[in-house]
């Protein structure tokens, strides 16, 4: 049965039939690893200083973690947080029958895929001089595209190294997909009136993807808020893979589940899943890669390579104090970021970061928005979302300037031989 969209942006349906009621999260205490094995069956929300913030869906789970760990109750009942936000799709401009708004108004909310995707064809048409819209580069396991743009001064002939940014894998971080559209936007904004950018734009050409998981994204707006996985239909009554578990770098050496109703279920095989499939056979076709960052929430983290073991890789030298510079535009604007290793407690193998790094040969982070971790989580009130953006437009534009300054980053490697 095909669901309706365009009943719920006219008439302002609500958004869930899931219900967390009773669901509580948890900020545990847990301060090594084989304590953080045992929570890896849990969906984890953050993990910083020592705090891993996990969601329990009933009293069993409650009284797991309490074993595990010395637990506190951060929010006694999951659906006040979800509440907090609006229950409600909300598309303004629904009566005019435009999903085309106003930089303004297009940045008072979080938006839908379908207006994200036209609020790009309407960037690129309008500065045409310096983007060019990808209607897809390939399709969603439910058939929708994966957009992408390409920013840059077409003016400027000759070889350009490519960065690429990647948001929303995991469907419930909804501020990655609006802060890439942010990024995406001022690029274009500021090409003819900002001399670091023009710098940027005869250097690079941004491919940005802003929506790598949109089937999981339109899910959260429709019924359940805080998922995280795809939808792909596993034929066990269970549905979702996680994309950032499924990329062919380490994949299923550790932080993975084979449990197809677990979080992070890796999938059937490296690239199972059309939408990782799709997003590596693009990167893999740009000839001069240079920069990837792969955007998520929330927790306000700067993670360079690895993830999926505590080891620091052969470019840490590099990527640590490009991660300070970050930290600090970022942190300029109020904000508070760490600058670590991605792996911390929690390691994991098959994500984008390691992926971009080992298989596509380009300088990647991670990073982790806002907030930090409190008891918004993934629920960044819209009210929120430009200053945070904001934030992340410079970090980004200090990372743009570090690849520039460092022309011949080596390819990452390892420090010890791998087998």
């Amino acid at each position: 049965m095909l669901f309706n969209y365009s009943l719920i942006a006219a008439f302002g349906l609500a958004l869930a039939e899931v219900s967390y009621k009773g669901q509580q999260v948890l900020d545990c205490q847990v301060s090594d690893r084989a304590t953080a094995q045992k929570f890896e069956k849990f969906d984890i929300f953050n993990e910083k200083n020592g705090i891993t913030t996990v969601r329990v869906k009933n009293e069993e789970q409650f009284k797991q973690a309490n074993q595990f760990a010395k637990c506190s109750v951060r929010e006694s009942n999951l659906e006040n947080i979800v509440s907090k936000q609006s229950r409600f799709i909300r598309r303004d401009d629904a009566a005019a029958g435009s999903l085309v708004l106003s930089d303004e108004d297009f940045f008072k909310n979080y938006q839908s895929y379908e207006t994200i995707k036209a609020q790009f064809q309407h960037w690129a048409k309008k500065y045409n001089k310096y983007a060019t819209f990808n209607k897809s580069i390939g399709k969603t396991v439910e058939g929708r595209d994966i957009f992408s743009i390409d920013i840059t001064d077409k003016t400027r002939c000759g070889k350009k190294k490519d960065i690429v940014y990647l948001a929303g894998l995991h469907a419930r971080e909804w501020i990655a997909p609006a802060t890439a559209s942010y990024i995406a936007n001022r690029l274009l904004v500021e090409a003819e009136t900002d001399k670091q950018v023009q710098s940027h734009l005869r250097h690079f050409v941004y491919r940005i993807i802003p929506s790598g998981n949109p089937d999981g994204y339109e899910y959260t707006r429709n019924t359940d808020r805080l998922w995280r996985k795809n939808r792909r239909n596993n034929g066990d009554g269970t549905f979702g893979v996680d994309l950032n578990r499924n990329f062919d770098n380490h994949w299923g050496v550790v932080g993975a589940s084979n449990d197809t109703s677990d979080e992070t279920y890796l999938g059937t095989a490296p690239h199972s899943e059309p939408e990782v499939a799709s997003i590596t056979k693009y990167v893999s076709s740009l000839k001069h890669l240079y920069g990837a960052i792969d955007w998520h929430a929330y927790g306000q983290l700067i993670l360079r390579n690895w993830g999926w073991t505590m080891e620091p890789s052969t470019n840490e030298a590099i990527l640590a104090p490009m991660g300070d510079k970050i930290k600090a535009a970022i942190d300029a604007h109020g904000y508070n970021f760490t600058s670590q290793l991605s792996a911390g407690l929690y390691p994991a193998g098959g994500a984008a970061d390691d992926w971009f790094a080992e298989n596509a040969k380009a300088v990647s982070l991670t990073l982790e928005l806002c907030p930090d971790n409190d008891d918004i989580g993934f629920e960044l009130p819209p009210k929120d979302l430009l200053a945070c953006a904001k934030a992340s437009y410079d970090g980004s534009k200090v990372f743009s300037q570090f690849l520039i300054d460092n022309p011949n980053i080596p390819h990452n490697g390892y420090t010890t031989p791998q087998v």
